[in-house]
């Protein structure tokens, strides 16, 4: 079992250098168990500070090492602050008089204060932790910030949600100049689909990803292990598709050939730049929607990860945290779904369309 932890991921140890002799100690140990970097590992002529921050983005876990002396030390924060972001910070106090610094109070601590080297229970817990996340392998790139500071995702989908709403508003005054039931209404409602598609798929992943954390009891983390292997894909086959709201207007016969011949040309115009901008959104306001199915698979990620390190609080507060994150998005999707449901409603749209 110990080489084959080796085989998996990496585990980072964060430290101040006045207590390297103190850490050695800690480092054999674990590194009879697993696969472990630390500074010294560092070869002569490599830059020192891109080579940390390689192998910190690459760990399966980081520990850190809150001394009197780390604890001061802004770039263990950093480093520390790099591995509480994808959840796999797992800290380790040697100094009982060590004061953890704010943000990273809320993560249990394996206390090693009266650790002397030997195979105790304390040391048994780190060991423990350790090898439920070292067994997920190693750390995929996170694009994203965490979800809770995440500021520029939510924005960008609050406003293409907003445009979307202003944009799919005009198809009602549009379907009162088309004839009911025609084939030129179905498209309508066609295109409409294709905004509604995307709409239903974001909103539900919102909603799985918030379920876990309101339920009472432990925090199961098999919903997250399957937000974090398959929303890509949900969200993928989900969503709606610009593209075929082109499709929809320019047929044949269809809406456009149709409304050429009812609208004056300035009319006509608008509803030409009105499908033209829906038709061609998807590297930008369908993309800010589907960027949220991203951030959730990245959360959902770090949420199983604490889960493994027995940081069950840490991620129920990640979790809420997240949720009041994303409540202005929910709301406002919520409330543009109704509108574009009474909009199908108002064309005609039945099930089996």
């Amino acid at each position: 079992m110990q080489s084959r932890d080796r085989a998996l991921g990496t585990v980072f140890v964060s430290y101040a250098r006045e207590d390297r002799e103190r850490v050695r100690r800690l480092v054999q140990f674990l590194s009879a168990r697993f696969s472990v970097w630390w500074d010294e590992d560092i070869e002569p002529g490599t830059l020192f500070r891109s080579a940390i921050g390689q192998r910190l983005d690459e760990a399966a876990c980081v520990v850190v090492v809150w001394t009197s002396n780390s604890v001061r030390k802004e770039f263990v924060w950093s480093e520390a602050a790099g591995g509480q972001r994808r959840g796999v910070l797992l800290p380790v106090l040697l100094d009982a008089d060590a004061a953890i610094p704010v943000g990273f109070t809320e993560l249990q601590h394996v206390d090693l204060t009266l650790w002397e080297g030997a195979d105790d229970s304390m040391i048994r817990r780190l060991t423990s932790r350790i090898r439920n996340l070292v067994k997920r392998g190693p750390a995929p790139g996170y694009t994203y910030e965490p979800l809770s500071t995440n500021e520029w995702v939510i924005d960008n989908s609050l406003k293409a949600t907003s445009e979307l709403h202003d944009l799919t508003a005009q198809f009602k005054s549009i379907g009162e100049i088309l004839i009911p039931g025609s084939a030129q209404v179905a498209d309508l409602l066609g295109a409409l689909r294709e905004v509604s598609k995307t709409y239903d798929v974001v909103n539900e992943a919102i909603g799985e990803f918030i379920a876990p954390a309101v339920a009472t009891g432990p925090i199961a983390s098999q919903p997250f292990v399957k937000m974090e292997r398959g929303l890509p894909k949900k969200i993928k086959d989900g969503r709606g598709h610009c593209s075929r709201i082109l499709t929809y207007y320019g047929k044949y016969g269809g809406i456009r050939d149709w409304l050429k011949g009812k609208l004056v040309p300035s009319e006509f115009a608008k509803v030409d730049a009105l499908f033209e901008r829906l038709g061609t959104s998807d590297n930008d306001l369908f993309r800010a929607l589907v960027e949220i199915g991203e951030v959730l698979t990245q959360e959902s990620r770090a949420i199983v990860n604490l889960l493994a390190a027995g940081q069950e609080d840490a991620a129920r507060a990640r979790i809420l945290a997240g949720r009041a994150k994303l409540e202005p998005l929910e709301q406002k999707l919520s409330s543009d779904m109704d509108e574009l449901q009474k909009l199908e409603e108002s064309l005609g749209y039945a099930e089996s369309l």
